[in-house]
C-alpha cells in the first residue's frame, strides 16, 4: 500500500510540474542512480527553493520511494549533474557583453524580452548570480535578430 501511494504522490507531483517529463519513472533497480534532495542541493550549492524551482519546471526528474516508515523523495543524478553542468556554462552579463560586441543595457533588454534564457542560481550564502544559459546565445544568434562575428563566440555553434 505505501509502495501505491508513494507511485500516486510521484505522478500527481509530475503532473502539476511546468513540463511533464517523458520518461518512465525509475524502478527499484535504478535507485543507484538517484540521490536526495538535501545531496543534490549540496551539490549543485542552491537553496531549497531554487531546488523546488528545478523539480517544478522539470529540469531535474524525481521519484518519490518508500524508506522504511517514511517516503522519501530522490532526484535522478544525471539530471543533477546536466543541471550543474548548465550552471557552470553559463555566461554573465557582462562577459556575454563583451563576447557579442554589445552593451550590458543591451543584452538586459534581449533577456526582458525573453530572447535570452536567465540562469539564476540563488546560493545558499545568499549571493544571486544572474547568468545566461549558453543554448539561449546560440539560438539568439541563429535567429539573425544580434548581428555579430561568429568567430567572436567562445563556443561551438551547431
Amino acid at each position: 500500500m505505501r509502495e501505491a501511494f508513494a507511485e500516486f504522490l510521484t505522478a500527481r507531483l509530475k503532473s502539476q510540474s511546468e513540463k511533464p517529463l517523458g520518461e518512465p519513472l525509475p524502478t527499484f533497480s535504478e535507485t543507484a542512480k538517484c540521490i536526495s534532495i538535501a545531496k543534490a542541493r549540496h551539490l549543485l550549492k542552491i537553496s531549497h527553493r531554487a531546488m523546488s524551482d528545478l523539480i517544478a519546471s522539470g529540469e531535474v526528474g524525481f521519484v518519490i520511494r518508500n524508506h522504511g516508515t517514511a517516503l522519501e523523495c530522490l532526484l535522478r543524478l544525471s539530471d543533477v549533474e546536466n543541471v550543474k553542468c548548465k550552471f557552470e556554462q553559463s555566461l554573465s552579463t557582462r562577459s556575454l557583453a563583451r563576447i557579442l560586441g554589445v552593451e550590458c543595457e543591451e543584452i538586459r533588454e534581449l533577456a526582458r524580452a525573453g530572447r535570452l534564457r536567465m540562469r539564476w542560481r540563488p546560493a545558499v550564502d545568499g549571493y544571486h548570480t544572474i547568468k545566461f544559459d549558453r543554448d539561449s546565445v546560440v539560438e539568439l544568434l541563429n535567429s539573425g535578430l544580434l548581428h555579430t562575428n561568429a568567430s567572436q563566440v567562445p563556443f561551438h555553434l551547431p
